[in-house]
């Protein structure tokens, strides 16, 4: 058996490692210590480069890399800050609340929903339209 990485999972094995090491490990230190959420800093752009969508289908404008790849981007984030590793694994899969990976993928084409956010595609909603926790009521 063959346990080697396919190119596309080497590649963003490669993309989340550098992206950790550069915006995430200098201050994830500083970040836990002051209780600071880095909204602006590393949750905005993960979404915006496509950490949290790795599990969300093509037709969904997610990346539909699958499960091994979103167990790549937490695993790389984890290098750099524990605590931003749960909040991919939240924004993925492990929590069903709004804007979770999981919640997207099964519902957000269901028209029957009353989402209250804008309709949009569930990789987009990741991507785009994560809400700063500072600005809730």
């Amino acid at each position: 058996m063959d346990f080697k990485l396919s190119k596309e999972h080497q590649m963003l094995q490669k993309a989340v490692r550098e992206f950790a090491a550069k915006k995430i490990a200098p201050n994830a230190d500083e970040w836990d210590a002051n209780h600071y959420y880095p909204y602006k800093e590393a949750i905005k752009p993960m979404g915006e480069l496509g950490f949290f969508g790795t599990v969300i289908p093509e037709e969904y404008e997610g990346d539909d890399m699958g499960w091994l790849a979103a167990m790549i981007v937490t695993e790389e984030i984890a290098r750099a800050s524990s605590s931003l590793r749960v909040q991919i694994k939240m924004q993925t899969r492990v929590v069903p609340i709004r804007f979770t990976a999981m919640a997207l993928k099964n519902f957000a084409a269901n028209t029957s929903l009353n989402w209250s956010a804008p309709r949009t595609s569930a990789a987009s909603a990741l991507r785009s339209r994560m809400p700063d926790p500072m600005s809730w009521p």
